[in-house]
């Protein structure tokens, strides 16, 4: 779980997720919250980093507005595969509530 800091935060998060995966991981899910406006953007960011990311192979299957899945490389063994899903929340500050 992370908050949503910018591109770069994020592709650290998927890379120290990256870290956490072993040869037998076959799911792994990144979930994104959004403290910010313009949350249409940030999904449209966050997609668009998933697919620069170096172990990226394939993807996103769709599973809602902002659920996706994806396949990645094992970074420890090219020739293994895992499902990363992305969940992006969107979870206004108290004081954006309102306005």
């Amino acid at each position: 779980c992370k908050i949503w800091e910018g591109v770069t935060a994020f592709t650290a998060a998927i890379d120290q997720l990256q870290r956490y995966v072993t040869w037998r991981d076959t799911k792994t899910a990144l979930v994104i919250f959004n403290r910010n406006k313009g949350f249409s953007d940030v999904i449209q960011k966050a997609k668009d980093a998933v697919r620069a990311h170096p172990q990226y192979k394939s993807g996103p299957l769709v599973q809602g507005p902002a659920r996706f899945r994806y396949v990645f490389r094992n970074a420890n063994d090219p020739n293994r595969e895992y499902a990363l899903t992305l969940m992006l929340f969107n979870v206004p500050k108290p004081d954006d509530a309102n306005g």
